[in-house]
């Protein structure tokens, strides 16, 4: 992925992707995660705690993000800072990494409920892109 510079926050040694989802997701982090949970590198971008984009040993978009979620190996990672500004400009440039509204959005509000997370889903379209009804995830 084509990222801009963010700012260094900090280390994460010993843990577990989805421990660091978890962690990201409640504290609304905002920036860079890249991780490496093995041989495969990943890097994730988060705006307020959401995954937008996703790359892990080569695959892309909600495809990677599951592949690396499902990863229970221990894992290191690096968190770096990003402005609103700074998430807008790498959704721009890697469009093919994109964790979607429609189907995959629905399914990361569903993964975040099933993990005991509070989440809300907020979309300027009137109905779901990818079915066209409204449906209540429990949770």
């Amino acid at each position: 992925m084509q990222l801009p510079r963010g700012r260094f926050h900090r280390l994460i040694k010993s843990t577990t992707t989805r421990v660091l989802i978890e962690e990201m997701a409640s504290a609304r982090f905002t920036g860079i995660c890249t991780i490496v949970p093995g041989e495969k590198s990943a890097v994730l971008v988060l705006n307020e705690g959401l995954v937008v984009l996703a790359e892990y040993g080569g695959i892309r978009g909600q495809h990677a993000l599951d592949a690396v979620s499902n990863d229970e190996s221990e894992a290191a990672a690096e968190l770096n800072l990003l402005t609103p500004e700074q998430v807008q400009l790498a959704r721009e440039f890697n469009q093919p990494c994109a964790i979607d509204a429609g189907d995959a959005g629905i399914y990361q509000i569903k993964r975040l409920a099933d993990l005991g997370i509070d989440a809300l889903v907020l979309d300027a379209a009137r109905r779901s892109a990818a079915t066209g009804t409204v449906a209540r995830i429990e949770g």
